[in-house]
């Protein structure tokens, strides 16, 4: 596709890091991401919400924390599918305190 000189889009990238994730392929996701920045198209909450969520899929609560601080630095924020998708994580490992404290921040936050 780049080879012949078409550029792709936050669409065609947001597709591209859906299937890798679905694929659990997160590794080739944050390549495809940071591909992405590379080229000037900044993603937004719907792929790191894509990408977080692969990584808890795969029990990768560090790397979704560690995406967590790469999505706000680079001016996204984190919305209620985000902090929905690490609350029921959390619950689901019996880290309840945690979750608390994502659902108080939402609140206090917006």
């Amino acid at each position: 596709m780049i080879q012949q000189g078409v550029v792709p889009n936050e669409v065609t990238y947001s597709s591209i890091i859906n299937a890798l994730c679905k694929a659990r392929a997160m590794d080739k996701a944050e390549v495809i991401l940071r591909h992405m920045v590379h080229n000037g198209v900044q993603p937004h909450d719907r792929i790191y919400n894509t990408l977080i969520h692969g990584f808890l899929t795969l029990g990768q609560l560090k790397e979704a924390f560690r995406l967590l601080k790469v999505m706000r630095s680079q001016g996204s924020m984190p919305n209620v599918v985000t902090c929905t998708s690490v609350m029921d994580y959390l619950c689901k490992h019996g880290r309840i305190k945690e979750a608390e404290e994502i659902f108080y921040s939402m609140a206090v936050n917006g």
